[in-house]
């Protein structure tokens, strides 16, 4: 069995630019814009408060609240909000090098893999150049019969982490359910694995 030789770092590039381009980029974009509308209509809605309920979407279940985290998910590392928006351009970055390998040719990987670009990029931004760190506003509360009241309150969200969310999980679900056999992994004329 012979190996592919390694790709050179611009071989490697030519490639990304080249999956990236057209479906791919406009996804980026459309979520990148998506994200930061509605962090900026957040803000605007709230009069800059931070804590400030918006509206109540549906009474006890679903709001939109400004809140603002300088942390990661659930807020956690909130004293490292340069940190954190370091690791998400890194993050971003590497995906863009490496595109082609990262989506392996496939048109729905692609697009997951641009919606997730579109997320992680949404929340450098905020984590780069907003005050206060990322903009959060989806307050929802989930049946929970184990918790008080009965109702488990998610941490509030964002687009960018609804983009980011969706796109793991559907790649998750797409290799643990969606994966078909490689040529070299299809059973021989007797019924055994090659």
């Amino acid at each position: 069995m012979s190996e592919t030789p390694a790709k050179s770092f611009k071989e490697r590039l030519a490639a990304s630019r080249q999956a990236l381009l057209w479906g791919p980029a406009i996804v980026i974009l459309l979520s990148i814009g998506l994200d930061q509308a509605t962090k900026f209509w957040t803000v605007a809605a709230s009069g800059n408060h931070p804590g400030t309920l918006i509206r109540e979407v549906i009474p006890g279940w679903f709001n939109l609240r400004d809140v603002r985290n300088p942390g990661a998910a659930w807020g956690l590392g909130s004293n490292f909000t340069s940190a954190l928006a370091f690791v998400s351009l890194s993050c971003a970055l590497y995906v863009i090098y490496a595109f082609a390998e990262l989506t392996d040719g496939s048109r729905i990987r692609r697009y997951l893999g641009a919606i997730f670009l579109g997320g992680v990029i949404g929340n450098f931004f905020d984590r780069a150049f907003r005050e206060g760190g990322v903009v959060d506003m989806f307050e929802v509360y989930l049946p929970w019969p184990w918790c008080e009241g009965g109702k488990y309150h998610y941490p509030v969200f964002n687009i960018a982490d609804a983009c980011i969310c969706v796109a793991v999980i559907s790649v998750i679900a797409l290799e643990l359910f969606g994966r078909k056999k490689k040529p070299d992994e299809a059973p021989s004329a007797d019924g055994n694995a090659s």
